[in-house]
């Protein structure tokens, strides 16, 4: 079927729906005959609606209308999701002593955002200066048992280890 023709049916069926309910609306049988003979804005005794089944009294409910407030919330389930965020990673290992911004607050570059805990920073200075003495001992020893009593392979290698230890910036 063309368009034209679906649309044309449509109307059709609504016009056919429209009369039917006119009709049905107009020869309907009234509930209170007296009703429909008194005047306009006049008043009837008021007696029991009777049921237009089959006349018997219906039973009507009725009461006040109050007024109250509504709630004004709304519970529901969701996640949040931040619109801007920053990770933070320290290029060093250690504990975090202290933080030294509050949330939200504005940061500037080059400004300290937290201070780790200085006890595993100061414990790995002392374990470098006890290596770079105990290298400086070696060194010693091997070069006052350099005159013959021990190889110079091994007066090297101890040079070599002290060597290391303070180019690393070890010496104090």
């Amino acid at each position: 079927m063309n368009k034209s023709a679906i649309v044309a049916t449509a109307a059709l069926g609504i016009v056919a729906a429209a009369s039917a309910g006119f009709w049905v609306g107009a020869n309907r049988p009234l509930a209170d005959p007296a009703a429909a003979t008194a005047p306009a804005g006049t008043a009837t005794a008021a007696a029991p609606a009777q049921s237009a089944v089959n006349g018997a009294p219906t039973t009507v409910e009725a009461t006040k209308v109050a007024v109250m407030a509504m709630p004004q919330s709304i519970t529901a389930v969701g996640s949040l999701r931040s619109d801007e965020s920053v990770t933070v990673r320290p290029e060093v290992a250690g504990r975090i002593s202290a933080i030294l911004f509050k949330e939200g607050q504005h940061v500037g570059k080059g400004m300290t955002l937290i201070r780790l805990d200085p006890a595993i920073n100061a414990a790995e200075v002392q374990q470098a200066r006890a290596n770079l003495r105990l290298a400086k001992s070696k060194y010693d020893r091997a070069v006052e048992l350099s005159s013959g009593a021990i190889e110079a392979a091994l007066v090297d290698d101890a040079a070599k280890g002290l060597e290391v230890l303070v180019q690393h910036g070890y010496a104090s």
